[in-house]
C-alpha cells in the first residue's frame, strides 16, 4: 500500500493529512475493485530546480523568434522614467494574478472531467515552498489528466508568446517566458506520464492528495 502520509517531501499540513485519508479510502475501494496504484510523483525542490531545465527548449525557440519578427529600439529623447517603470510593476502584479488563474484553469479542466465535477476540486499552499496547487479528488483519463496539466502552461505561456511575436509587446512576452517556466513542474510531470508504459487494460489518472504528481489506477 502506497503511504499517502509520507512527509519525506515536506511537512504535510491539515488539509493534506485530510486529503491523504479521504484519498486512501478512495484506493481502498478502486482495489476491491481489481486496481492497483502506482505512484508517480516528483519533490517540489525538484520541480522548482529542474523548471528551468525542462522549459530552456521552449524558452529558446519563443525568444529567438521573437527576437527575428522584432526589434528592440531605444530613444533616450522620449524616454519616460514613469512609464518605464510602471510596465515592470504591471508585469509583477499580472503574474501574482496569474497564478491564481493558473491553478483555476486546472480545476476548469479537471472539474469538467470527473463525475463528480467541481466539487471534487480541492486548492491549497505548500508554505514552506510558496507553491500553490489545485487537487483533483476523482479519477481521470489520461488524456483528460494531460489537458487539464498542461492547459495552463499553454494559454497563459504559449498563447501570450506567440501573440507577442506579431505584435512586438516586449513585456506581453516577458508575460508568457513567466508563465511557461510557472508551468514547468507540470511539464515534468506530463513528461512522466507520457513515457508511462502498461499492459494493464484500463488506467486512471489520480492526483496525489501531498505531492507534486499522480496515481495511476491499473485494471
Amino acid at each position: 500500500m502506497i503511504d499517502l502520509f509520507s512527509e519525506d517531501d515536506h511537512p504535510l499540513t491539515e488539509a493534506e493529512k485530510t486529503r491523504a485519508g479521504k484519498v486512501q479510502k478512495k484506493l481502498e475501494a478502486y482495489e476491491e475493485k481489481g486496481y492497483s496504484a502506482v505512484e508517480m510523483t516528483i519533490g517540489v525542490k525538484e520541480a522548482n530546480l529542474y523548471a528551468i531545465v525542462i522549459c530552456l527548449p521552449f524558452i529558446a525557440v519563443f525568444t529567438a523568434l521573437w527576437f527575428i519578427f522584432n526589434k528592440i529600439s531605444f530613444d533616450v529623447e522620449s524616454f519616460d522614467l514613469t512609464i518605464s517603470l510602471l510596465k515592470p510593476f504591471l508585469l509583477m502584479i499580472a503574474t501574482l494574478v496569474a497564478i491564481v488563474i493558473h491553478e483555476l484553469i486546472h480545476a476548469f479542466f479537471w472539474g469538467i472531467a470527473n463525475p463528480e465535477h467541481f466539487k471534487a476540486i480541492e486548492f491549497g499552499i505548500i508554505w514552506k515552498m510558496l507553491t500553490p496547487y489545485c487537487s483533483c479528488m476523482e479519477p481521470v483519463t489520461k488524456a483528460q489528466y494531460l489537458i487539464a496539466l498542461l492547459a495552463p502552461g499553454f494559454f497563459l505561456g504559449v498563447v501570450p508568446c506567440v501573440i507577442s511575436i506579431f505584435t512586438g509587446g516586449f513585456y506581453l512576452f516577458l508575460f508568457g517566458i513567466v508563465m511557461i517556466l510557472g508551468a514547468g513542474g507540470d511539464l515534468q510531470v506530463a513528461w512522466k506520464l507520457l513515457r508511462f508504459k502498461s499492459e494493464k487494460k484500463e488506467n486512471l489518472c489520480l492526483d496525489h492528495p501531498a505531492k507534486v504528481g499522480l496515481l495511476i489506477l491499473e485494471k
